[in-house]
C-alpha cells in the first residue's frame, strides 16, 4: 500500500472515529439526569433561572440544598410534587416547588399515566379557584317582552358595546369593572318604544334579585312577586314609580291612572347584602312593555380540575410565599418539558419520575407583590404512588 492511499484511510477512519465521540457527546448531553444519588455525592438536579432579573440558583447536593419529591391526594386529584429546599425541612424559606395536577393513579396503569402526565411539550398554567371568574365575568341577558309586536333589540352593556340580539351572553373582560349600567331599548312595528336599564354588580356578591309582575283585568291594580337569593331574613323598599313605596315582599298595588311607571325594588339579606332591579310596567293591556332579567357566569368556562396544569411556588429568604396560580399569567409566560424518565424510589419508598423543563412566569404574593421568573431551567423530579 503507497503512502498516499494510507493517509486516505488514516483521514477517513479519523473523521469516523470524531463523529461517533461527537455523537456519543451529544447523545449524552441531551440524556435527562436522573435523581441525586446518595452514594456517589454527584450534582443531578439543578434549577436556574433570573428572579427579577437577580439570579436564582438551586442545586440539590450543594450547601444543604435537597430535591424533594412527593404525592398527595386532593379529592379527586392527584398532586405530584417537586421541592427544592433544604434537606431537613420541606416549604421552609428559599425553597423552589413544581407541581402537577391530575387524576389519581388507581385508575390506570401508573408508569402509563406517569408519561402522560410529563408528555414532552408545554403545559398550562393551573390557576387558583377564583381567579378567572375574578378576571372575566359572563351575562346572559333574557328580554321580558309583553304586548310589543316582532320589537327590535339594541342592547347597551355598559363597557362600550352594544348588541342587537334579543337574548344576548356578553363577556365583561376588564378585571377592574365591577359595577356596569345595562340599558336595553326596544321598538316594535307599530312603533311601541321602550327604555328600561339597570345597575349590575359584576363582583362576586352572595345575593341576587328578580321579580314579576301581572296586572288584573281590567283595573289599574298591580301584583307583584319578588325573587330574592341570599339569607333570609330579606328587607324589602318597594318604589312603584309614582311616588308610592312598600315594605312587604310580594305587595299589589293600585296605580292612579293607566300608562307607565317604572318600578324598583331593593332587597337586603341577613348578612347585609344589598341589591335592586328595575323593571317598566304597563297599566294597561294595550301598552307594550319589555324588561330583562341576567345571570351571571365565570368566563370562559373552564376545566374546573384543571387536568395537567402546572403551578410554581418560590418562598423567598424571608418566608413570603409566591405562587403562580394567584393571577392569570400574562401572554409570555410558558412552560416546557423537554425530556422524563422513570427513576428510583425516594427516601419515602415512592417511585419517582425525572424530567427536564424550561419556563418563564410571573409569581404573586398574598399582597399582590410579584417576581418576573426569566430564563429558568430545571431539571427535576415527582414523586407517585
Amino acid at each position: 500500500m503507497d503512502r498516499y492511499r494510507f493517509k486516505e484511510i488514516f483521514h477517513l477512519m479519523s473523521r469516523t472515529l470524531l463523529g461517533i465521540v461527537l455523537a456519543v457527546f451529544f447523545l449524552k448531553a441531551c440524556e435527562i439526569r436522573p435523581l441525586p444519588n446518595a452514594e456517589d455525592g454527584e450534582i443531578r438536579f439543578e434549577l436556574s433561572a433570573r428572579a427579577n432579573n437577580e439570579k436564582l440558583e438551586k442545586k440539590a447536593g450543594l450547601n444543604g440544598q435537597f430535591l424533594h419529591t412527593g404525592f398527595a391526594k386532593a379529592e379527586d386529584l392527584g398532586i405530584f410534587w417537586g421541592e427544592f429546599g433544604q434537606e431537613a425541612c420541606i416549604d421552609c424559606p428559599d425553597a423552589f416547588e413544581i407541581r402537577f395536577r391530575d387524576l389519581e393513579l388507581d385508575v390506570m396503569a401508573d408508569a402509563v399515566h406517569m408519561d402522560s402526565l410529563l408528555k414532552i411539550g408545554e403545559r398550562k398554567f393551573f390557576v387558583a379557584a377564583g381567579v378567572e371568574g375574578r378576571r372575566k365575568k359572563k351575562v346572559s341577558f333574557t328580554n321580558e317582552n309583553r304586548g310589543s309586536v316582532n320589537p327590535t333589540y339594541s342592547w347597551d352593556f355598559g363597557d362600550g358595546t352594544i348588541s342587537n340580539l334579543a337574548n344576548p351572553v356578553h363577556v365583561y373582560n376588564d378585571p377592574d369593572l365591577n359595577q356596569v349600567r345595562v340599558c336595553l331599548e326596544s321598538i316594535d312595528e307599530n312603533g311601541c318604544k321602550t327604555l328600561i336599564c339597570n345597575d349590575i354588580m359584576l363582583e362576586d356578591s352572595t345575593c341576587s334579585l328578580n321579580f314579576t309582575h301581572s296586572l288584573n283585568p281590567n283595573s289599574t291594580y298591580v301584583e307583584f312577586e319578588a325573587f330574592p337569593v341570599g339569607i333570609p331574613p330579606f328587607e324589602y323598599r318597594w318604589d312603584f314609580g309614582d311616588g308610592g313605596v312598600a315594605t312587604l315582599g310580594n305587595p299589589g298595588y293600585f296605580y292612579p291612572e293607566v300608562g307607565e311607571y317604572e318600578a324598583c325594588l331593593t332587597v337586603t339579606d341577613a348578612l347585609g347584602c344589598s341589591t335592586r332591579l328595575c323593571k317598566n310596567i304597563a297599566v294597561d293591556p294595550n301598552l307594550c312593555e319589555n324588561n330583562f332579567a341576567y345571570q351571571i357566569g365565570s368566563s370562559p368556562s373552564k376545566d374546573l380540575l384543571q387536568l395537567g396544569r402546572i403551578e410554581l411556588t418560590y418562598i423567598s429568604p424571608d418566608g413570603s410565599i409566591f405562587s403562580s396560580s394567584r393571577e392569570e399569567q400574562p401572554g409570555n409566560a410558558h412552560f416546557e418539558i423537554l425530556d422524563r424518565e422513570p427513576y428510583q424510589k425516594n427516601a419515602s419508598g415512592l417511585n419517582t419520575y425525572a424530567f427536564a423543563c424550561r419556563f418563564s412566569c410571573t409569581l404573586w404574593d398574598e399582597d399582590g407583590n410579584s417576581i418576573e421568573i426569566t430564563d429558568g431551567e430545571s431539571t427535576s423530579a415527582v414523586a407517585y404512588p
